[in-house]
């Protein structure tokens, strides 16, 4: 039976099918009901974004039912999480074959028993017979207001899951939702948050609908990864059904969600981000495919999640490492992403087939062929998806397969409300007297006639354009002209060509005797980045092709005595300068394999359409012992004529019982590039020795490197600026043994740059590395990661180069610890760590009803909107408009430091029973403190951060965003229903820096709230608070900049008739003084609440209340809003209904209505119906 307070949304987790995610209205009366036989200790609750402790709730994990103890979050939020296992299994509370009848028999103390009703008068059921797991939720609302249209809500979630019939095997997740929202990038594991997809497994094969991702293993050159969406098509065992001894394909159909692209990263030294992900042009604004990403840090593929290795925001694209990798300007990154720009999608066709015969004595197939083919092209409505004019289009035909541009500016109809930033044009005089027009933007609203535009800007670089960003009232970003050459945009937007790719990959091996294996592979190719014009066409075409031979390992024996096995390959890859693929086929540190770079994964621009690109690798390995090998290779690359690269290499690994543990490898590049005229060579060499001891617990190890790259100048023995050479001494040691896992290192680097053509003293560097962690199971547990780098220059290069010492340090802690029953709860976490960030510019964006939190007040009647002008909403469903921020084109390194800690004292979990009057009166008390200190510093002194110096924080001019939050809470007799007290204090200081200015916060707040029952229909409760809320800020003074001193009381009488029947009667009054500007306010404000239940199907919630404000001085924007509880002065009255029927346990109707009538302005009226089902 579900009662009113059931989830509203109940979500099964596709990847734990146990798991329930549940949300509930907090507007339902308790107890909230959740599913049955929850699994005791898996629970999460959350109200809102706070998690609540378990002394913080009460749950009955037989029924399911919830008691929340929060009412200050409650009344604070409408929304309440709850995430739980339950049990595999559900049982009915009454269990019976016959039930008592509703008639009386002949005798009157006598009750009837009939038959329960038969099975043909239940519901139709669809699913009946099915193994089905469903479940999932529909809703269609309807909101409207007197200051917005009238909007249609709708959602639909549905999950399925279960065998349909004998071994076919049913999954889905279907929603008509729309959301821009991405996940977060910070575990692991992501959900399938925003996916649309139906799959269907039998043996025959699988089928796939909706948002798939295909993954097509072609071969070198064939190989296709992508999160599409469409359909996919995949059989299993078609080669058997028709002779073959293996065979399988793969078809699809779709449109792309994304874009390829492969970007290597020039890290900062001690910085560990974010670094920003750019498009294939170099487009910021773009968004990453969330999942797509494959992050590799020196040649190493990285684990996201905040616990491993990186973090990632796919919305402004950016990446952040975390204390596990020590980010150093030496280190080579490379991503590989999916990221989209627009809504225009690409279509996809394509599919993979393959087919084997011969089958070995080992089982395996000694023939194989496959073929891969993939197209992809723009579709027939590009014109129309981009709003291409006939210019436009000719513009594309002239270009070929540059680049075309037309102007950003659309005149347009002024709008006081329009998404965008609007301009004018203005005449000027150039400095050689000619006259231009540049574009301003609007601050007042035009006369009726003005020429108005929208103008799209596009960066072009520094120096490169006329424009730059700019402005700091009005709201959006603003670009102001500032010269021809001295900024980075122009009013220009490029023009996208619609373009077409194919690829066709062939692939076969055979196998003409045991162990020996010949492979091959063949490509073609067609790239056209311009189908609107045939200019440039000669270069669409291309291919690629492999051969080899590869021979398994095979047993060298002397004399009846296996000495170990010899196994080898040989490989000839050429590539074609105009061959494009769909992924990156080279290797990711391709460029320092071949001496082309210090690291990147492809060509370097000097060595683009030079030629064919041709590889050719012989290796050798020789297997021994246990597990011990010795490797050697050459190899050769060509481009062209212009480039031409040998390579050798060999390596000794020897891991043997009882044995040290070595590792030693050595590689030696030598290398001619003509279009740089450099004769290159570079030797890397590097050994490992580890010795297990203590049966493994224990390791000790020392890791020796060196690198030598001379890169000269030819016809001279000058070396050029890439050449460098270091040494690195790193010695370690790890232990892992029961509760306790640790390790450390020890890092010694020298480095030397050229200087005059020679190599000189560069620079010294230490380095410190630790990771331990203490998890006994007892109820405490803590882990410290962290990293400390120093580097020194010399002299000489400080004062040629200007280069600097650095220092970077790495440092997160985190303990918790509960003893004594949980009587202490104690939690610490610290985290610090150099990286960057932009300077935000606060935007306001219009959005849909039920996301809006702002509300536009045109305060100076210009029609302009000025980021002052907006302020919270007052009633709900009244805001349309998000707050934003927009980040700069630039970051900048900061010292970014996190720390907070929690201490919880319940003395009543020390004793059973207060026999002694002390601890009678203790058992009475709780008691909670809380201490956040946030700050993102540009200090030259980064210690003076990493010891929490709290004089060096929140400083004008380094402080970028800083805050420290300091909170006690003191509660007596809170298990007592009949009274209670409560005390708060909380103080805040901020310090934040905008693209418009800083803003300084202080807040200082101390409550106290008694409330007694004196009798069981009623409640008395008092609250008292004093408040000191200061605010400065630098652009926005006059509607931000206050110093208010708050005094406020309310009392408030709660009368229950009957248990479906609450009475509510508050009185307020507040005066407030802002002692900054010399004005003050006297707040009186009378609301009531009426809540009525009926047979746990209706509820229905009224309010009113009626606010008098008397305000001596004049206050705009935030100020006022502020000084005036949002009311604004004069005499306003609100007013609200809000009702819940349940049709049936699964059907439900919502209706909120809320009104308001400002003293000065017209009513304002929001209604918000929806109907939610869930199953």
């Amino acid at each position: 039976m579900i009662t009113p307070g059931r989830a509203q949304d109940t979500t099964r987790v596709p990847t734990d099918p146990d798991r329930r995610r549940d949300t509930i209205d907090t507007f339902q009366p308790q107890p909230y009901e959740l599913r049955p036989f929850v699994l005791p200790g898996s629970e999460e609750i959350h109200v809102g974004p706070t998690q609540l402790d378990t002394s913080e709730y009460r749950l009955d994990a037989r029924t399911g039912r919830l008691w929340v103890r929060r009412e200050d979050l409650l009344g604070a939020r409408d929304t309440l999480f709850a995430s739980y296992r339950t049990y595999p299994f559900a049982f009915e509370d009454v269990y019976r074959r016959r039930a008592p009848g509703t008639r009386a028999a002949g005798d009157s103390a006598t009750v009837a028993v009939v038959e329960e009703e038969s099975d043909s008068t239940r519901e139709f059921d669809p699913f009946e017979g099915i193994d089905l797991q469903r479940s999932g939720s529909i809703s269609r609302g309807v909101v409207g207001g007197t200051q917005r249209d009238v909007t249609v809500e709708s959602g639909l979630r549905l999950q399925l899951q279960g065998e349909v019939a004998d071994s076919v095997f049913v999954r889905a997740l279907l929603t008509d939702e729309n959301t821009p929202i991405q996940p977060e990038g910070t575990t692991q594991r992501l959900q399938d948050f925003d996916r649309v997809f139906l799959e269907a497994d039998a043996p025959q094969g699988r089928a796939r609908l909706g948002d798939v991702d295909i993954d097509l293993n072609g071969g070198t050159f064939g190989h296709f990864t992508q999160k599409v969406q469409g359909v996919a098509l995949e059989s299993e065992g078609l080669g058997r059904s028709v002779g073959l001894t293996d065979g399988d394909a793969t078809a699809f159909g779709a449109v792309s969600r994304g874009q390829f692209r492969t970007q290597d990263i020039e890290p900062d030294d001690g910085v560990q981000g974010p670094y920003r992900l750019r498009g294939n042009d170099g487009e910021e604004a773009i968004i990453v495919i969330a999942g797509s990403e494959r992050v590799y840090l020196d040649g190493e593929r990285l684990t996201r999640g905040r616990t491993e290795d990186y973090v990632i925001d796919y919305t402004q694209a950016e990446i952040t490492f975390t204390p596990d990798r020590l980010i150093t300007d030496d280190r080579r990154i490379t991503v590989e992403f999916q990221y989209s720009t627009t809504q225009f999608t690409r279509t996809l066709v394509g599919g993979r087939a393959t087919a084997g015969a011969w089958r070995g004595d080992d089982g395996d197939t000694r023939l194989n062929l496959g073929a891969t083919v993939v197209r992809q092209a723009d579709g027939r409505d590009f014109q129309t998806a981009f709003d291409l004019s006939r210019q436009d289009s000719l513009r594309l035909v002239r270009a070929g397969d540059e680049p075309a541009v037309r102007s950003g500016a659309r005149r347009v109809e002024f709008d006081s409300e329009a998404p965008f930033v609007q301009y004018r044009r203005e005449p000027i005089t150039r400095p050689d007297g000619t006259q231009d027009t540049i574009f301003v933007a609007v601050e007042d609203a035009p006369e009726p006639g003005t020429p108005v535009f929208r103008v799209r800007f596009t960066r072009v670089g520094p120096g490169n354009g006329a424009y730059d960003r700019a402005g700091e009232e009005t709201n959006g970003v603003v670009y102001e002209h500032v010269g021809r050459g001295n900024g980075a945009y122009s009013p220009v937007q490029p023009l996208p060509a619609p373009t077409r790719k194919r690829l066709v990959d062939l692939t076969g091996s055979i196998e003409p005797m045991p162990g020996v294996e010949v492979f091959g592979e063949w490509a073609r190719s067609v790239n056209d980045e311009n189908r609107f014009s045939d200019l440039d066409a000669q270069d669409d075409r291309g291919g690629a092709s492999v051969l080899g031979l590869t021979v398994a390992p095979q047993p060298l024996e002397v004399e009846g005595v296996t000495l170990g096995a010899l196994s080898g390959e040989v490989r000839r890859r050429q590539r074609g300068q105009n061959f494009v693929t769909f992924d990156q086929t080279r290797p990711i540190q391709y460029g320092r394999r071949w001496n082309l770079s210090r690291g990147g994964s492809g060509l370097p621009d000097r060595l683009q359409d030079r030629g064919p690109e041709t590889v050719e690798t012989g290796e050798v390995a020789f297997d021994w012992g246990t597990d011990s090998t010795v490797e050697g290779g050459l190899g050769r690359l060509r481009v062209g004529e212009v480039y031409g690269a040998w390579r050798r290499r060999g390596r000794l690994s020897v891991k043997e019982e009882g044995w040290p543990r070595v590792s030693l490898r050595d590689v030696f590049i030598s290398s001619i590039d003509r279009p740089a005229q450099v004769d290159g060579a570079w030797l890397r060499q590097q050994g490992t020795v580890r010795q297990p001891l203590l049966g493994g617990r224990l390791e000790p190890r020392v890791e020796v490197e060196r690198e030598v790259r001379r890169q000269t100048v030819r016809g001279t023995d000058s070396l050029d600026a890439e050449s460098f050479q270091f040494f690195e001494l790193r010695p370690g040691v790890s232990y892992d043994h029961g509760s306790i896992r640790a390790t450390g290192s020890l890092e010694y680097r020298t480095e030397d740059g050229v200087a005059g053509g020679t190599f000189r003293d560069a620079s010294r560097t230490w380095t410190a590395e630790t990771d331990v962690a203490y998890d006994p199971e007892a109820s405490y547990r803590v882990s410290v990661r962290g990293g400390v780098r120093q580097r020194e220059v010399t002299d000489f290069f400080r004062r040629t180069e200007q280069r600097r010492d650095t220092e970077s340090i790495i440092l997160r802690v985190e303990g918790r610890t509960r003893p004594l029953d949980r009587a202490i709860d104690a939690r610490l976490f610290y985290d610090a760590a150099t990286e960057r960030t932009p300077i935000q510019r606060e935007v306001f964006v219009q959005t849909t009803p039920s996301r809006g939190q702002f509300v536009w007040r045109d305060d100076n009647d210009d029609g302009v909107q000025q980021v002052d002008e907006f302020v919270p909403e007052t009633t709900p469903n009244e805001g349309t408009y998000v707050q934003r921020f927009v980040p700069s084109d630039t970051l900048e390194s900061v010292v970014n430091l996190q720390a907070r800690g929690r201490l919880a004292l319940r003395p009543r979990r020390l004793w059973t029973s207060g026999n002694v009057w002390w601890k009678a009166w203790l058992r009475q008390v709780t008691t909670e403190t809380q201490v956040e200190v946030r700050e993102q510093s540009r200090t030259e002194n980064p210690t003076d951060i990493y010891r929490l110096e709290l004089d060096e924080f929140r400083q004008p001019g380094r402080t970028i965003d800083g805050s420290v939050r300091m909170e006690q809470r003191l509660a007596l007799f809170r298990a007592r229903r009949d009274y209670g007290l409560e005390a708060s204090w909380r103080q805040v200081r901020g310090l934040t820096e905008r693209a418009a200015g800083s803003k300084r916060q202080f807040l200082n707040r101390w409550e106290v709230e008694g409330h007694v029952r004196p009798a069981s229909t009623w409640n008395v409760r008092l609250t008292g608070t004093t408040e000191w809320d200061r605010a400065q800020s630098e652009a926005f003074d006059e509607a931000r900049s206050f110093d208010i001193r708050t005094l406020r009381v309310r009392p408030e009488v709660s009368y229950q008739p009957q248990r479906t029947l609450d009475l509510t009667l508050s009185g307020v009054f507040a005066r407030k003084q802002d002692v900054a500007k010399g004005r003050q306010a006297t707040l009186y404000t009378l609301p009531l609440e009426l809540t009525w239940r009926r047979a746990g199907r209706l509820r229905l919630n009224a309010n009113a209340e009626v606010a008098r404000v008397n305000l001596s001085g004049t206050a705009v924007g935030r100020a006022q809003f502020e000084l005036t509880d949002g009311r604004g002065p004069g005499t306003s009255v609100l007013w609200g209904l809000q009702g819940q029927y349940g049709f049936t346990d699964n059907l439900r109707a919502t209706v909120n209505y809320n009104g308001r009538a400002p003293a000065t302005t017209e009513s304002v009226h929001t209604v918000r119906v929806q109907v939610s089902a869930s199953f």
